[in-house]
């Protein structure tokens, strides 16, 4: 008879307070043979030792059966297709499950709040000049239940789209500071500024994109794809900037020209 060596990370629903630490926990009335070890981190399982079955397509599966050789699991598959072990089987008081693999979809309702937008000057900006760009986005968890587990889902930012409003946008890793946190004078280039070469009221928006991990318990999973969150409209109207020689400043003549 054929028999496979296996080395799986298992989150458990643990129905025994007594913790599972030696290979007591499997046993030969199980799937598992004799040469069975069990580690238990409190939170998950490591079991390693012989199966005299295997999943014949591969699919990760491990029951009784006719001894034939099923393909290797793979040490990152650390949630397994069904029940692989329940206490009838299993001594310890434990079961193994399965967690499907969550989508960005599944995040739905743990999704981080839709970013805002601003610029400097505040809602104006001068044809020609920079008008500088901000958003803010951090890095953070949210806990909640999905597929009915306790979940902590973890969402950070990875990239910052900002759309001027005038046809063009601007994509990069900064989500952007004010003159003042660059230390730099009003109306230079920043990393996020955009310069309009023309009078008019444009609606800009900013956009952040975010990669997503999931912990059950058993380690961080990434959850595949980009979540992507935008701004409502943020409207900026940008002026002309002229001048005039005059004689007196405005102190000198507030009603002078341009005072």
């Amino acid at each position: 008879m054929l028999i496979a060596r296996l080395l799986i990370t298992l989150v458990l629903s643990v129905a025994s307070s007594t913790a599972i630490t030696s290979a007591t926990g499997c046993g030969s009335a199980g799937i598992w043979g004799n040469d069975c070890t069990v580690e238990n981190t409190g939170t998950e399982v490591d079991v390693g030792g012989t199966t005299h079955t295997g999943g014949g397509s591969g699919d990760g599966s491990a029951s009784a059966g006719d001894g034939t050789t099923g393909s290797d699991l793979d040490s990152d598959d650390s949630l397994l297709a069904a029940p692989v072990c329940t206490t009838a089987l299993c001594r310890g008081g434990y079961s193994a499950v399965r967690i499907p693999e969550a989508t960005m979809e599944d995040l739905a309702a743990f999704r981080p709040t839709v970013p805002s937008v601003a610029s400097e000057p505040a809602g104006i900006g001068l044809a020609g000049m920079p008008t500088n760009f901000l958003t803010a986005a951090d890095p953070h968890t949210v806990t909640g239940e999905l597929f009915g587990y306790d979940v902590v889902v973890r969402f950070t930012p990875v990239a910052y789209v900002f759309d001027h409003g005038d046809g063009t946008s601007q994509r990069g890793a900064t989500p952007g500071s004010s003159w003042r946190g660059l230390a730099q004078a009003d109306f230079t280039p920043t990393a996020t500024s955009h310069a309009y070469s023309e009078r008019g009221t444009y609606g800009a928006t900013a956009s952040v994109e975010y990669t997503a991990q999931v912990d059950f318990g058993g380690g961080w999973r990434a959850v595949p794809g980009i979540l992507t969150l935008t701004s409502a409209g943020y409207e900026v109207r940008i002026v002309a900037a002229s001048t005039a020689l005059v004689a007196r400043t405005c102190l000198e003549d507030p009603t002078g020209p341009g005072c």
